[in-house]
């Protein structure tokens, strides 16, 4: 729909450019349906909103104190952030967001929100990688 759609507005300028801009916009459609299958699995927590997370029961202090520490190693990346970028990071991830609704509300274009949405997860790579890491984490923090 999104090729055909393409096609009919005169998106597309070179008619032999076709099976690239199909397989673009295929390999693009399965990164954001794996995305959010990962997503929808995985416990997000928001980091502008949430206390600290309650631990259930059964887990360990020392898992306590894991997730506590990945939670505040969030924040650091975040608080660090552009206002823009982190808005952008938090209402996609973490509001789960869909990425029209949130150009039209800030006022993007689908290439700007793209580009900034790209550049903020590079930033919370190098910010997340110059974190030191805490004794008890049992895990690396996974920024989207």
């Amino acid at each position: 729909m999104i090729v055909l759609s393409a096609v009919r507005s005169g998106e597309l300028r070179d008619p032999l450019c076709l099976m690239g801009f199909v397989r673009t916009v295929t390999r693009r459609q399965i990164a954001v349906h794996i995305r959010r299958s990962i997503l929808r699995r995985r416990r997000l927590i928001s980091v502008e909103t949430s206390a600290a997370p309650v631990a259930p029961a059964e887990q360990s202090p020392y898992s306590q104190l894991a997730t506590q520490e990945r939670v505040a190693a969030v924040r650091t990346v975040m608080a660090q952030l552009r206002p823009r970028d982190r808005e952008i990071l938090v209402r996609f991830y973490f509001e789960e967001q869909n990425p029209n609704l949130i150009c039209y509300e800030m006022g993007l274009t689908a290439t700007q929100f793209r580009l900034y949405k790209s550049r903020a997860l590079a930033k919370c790579s190098l910010l997340n990688s110059r974190l030191p890491r805490p004794a008890y984490s049992t895990r690396p923090l996974r920024i989207a």
